[in-house]
């Protein structure tokens, strides 16, 4: 979960609403009915933490990619073995209600210098077999992939129809909307704004679920810092004007978990969220984006 850089949200995305490959997606955006249960999922890892759940975290499960033996079968173009990774999925949803998150990063969508076509069609096979694998084994979970924008990676826009595929095959979305340090509070909003309004043009239907990290990612200035309680505020607001159905907390292990801990203004400024059981909005709340000198919309840092 924790990447060096992060795709700027949907570079490509906005190119295929423009030429009309999401033909048949759904022109207006779609928002929850008001009252449905904004959910907090608990994906962190912190050293020696307790059970999160008497405060309303609902523990969800991650499928990480593994290095050393998944690696070399992706690049040689084999398919991972079935039965390993049913065992996998079921051995990690023991405890844990919430989605199956699939994170596998840097299996290319798109051409790039090291990534060639057949590349590209073998990662959609991949992300596709694993997902209807992890339905299997896992009956009556959401399933989905962790992704840079909404997407394990960006997807190529000749690559529509195998798109289309991948979509059918999930349940939900997954953005990583970590914080970087040299990243303004505006720059996250509208990082999320956009994020939702593509969700929801191209598949209204399926809920969308943040990855949030009560830190700041590594590899900028603030590094592994906690972010404030304000924040923290900001981002989970946010989250509901803009008609998530709710978040996934992620952390690594460091700092380990103390009685300390639960007293951090980011953490008390979830553990408040959850006591005042929120609720997802009837209708999402969009803000008319501010063109700069030349028109168009700001750029995003670190996305």
């Amino acid at each position: 979960m924790m990447c060096s850089s992060l795709i700027r949200a949907g570079r490509g995305l906005r190119v295929w609403l423009a030429v009309g490959l999401f033909a048949g997606a759904a022109a207006a955006l779609r928002a929850e009915p008001a009252g449905k249960s904004f959910l907090v999922f608990d994906n962190m890892h912190y050293k020696g933490m307790p059970d999160l759940t008497p405060l309303g975290f609902i523990p969800n499960a991650v499928i990480y990619e593994q290095k050393k033996t998944w690696i070399p079968l992706i690049q040689a173009h084999q398919m991972l073995d079935e039965t390993m990774f049913k065992n996998l999925v079921r051995s990690n949803i023991v405890g844990r209600p919430g989605p199956v998150v699939i994170d596998i990063e840097y299996s290319y969508l798109s051409r790039n210098k090291t990534t060639t076509d057949a590349d590209v069609r073998f990662n959609f096979k991949l992300f596709i077999t694993l997902a209807h694998w992890a339905h299997e084994a896992a009956p009556g979970h959401l399933v989905g992939y962790y992704g840079h924008g909404l997407f394990p990676e960006e997807p190529g826009k000749e690559y529509a129809a195998e798109t289309r595929e991948f979509l059918k095959s999930i349940d939900a979305f997954f953005p990583s909307m970590y914080v970087h340090g040299t990243q303004t509070p505006e720059q996250w909003r509208q990082k999320l704004e956009l994020l939702l309004q593509q969700a929801r043009q191209i598949a209204p239907e399926k809920p969308v679920y943040p990855y949030l990290w009560g830190q700041y990612h590594e590899g900028g200035p603030h590094a592994l810092e906690f972010v404030s309680g304000e924040y923290e505020k900001f981002q989970l607001e946010n989250c509901v004007k803009y008609g998530c159905d709710g978040v996934v907390y992620w952390s690594g292990g460091k700092p380990p978990w103390t009685p300390a801990t639960r007293e951090l203004p980011w953490f008390k400024t979830v553990t408040d969220f959850l006591a005042a059981k929120p609720r997802c909005t009837g209708a999402a709340q969009w803000d008319v984006p501010k063109a700069g000198p030349d028109g168009k919309r700001p750029a995003y840092e670190n996305e």
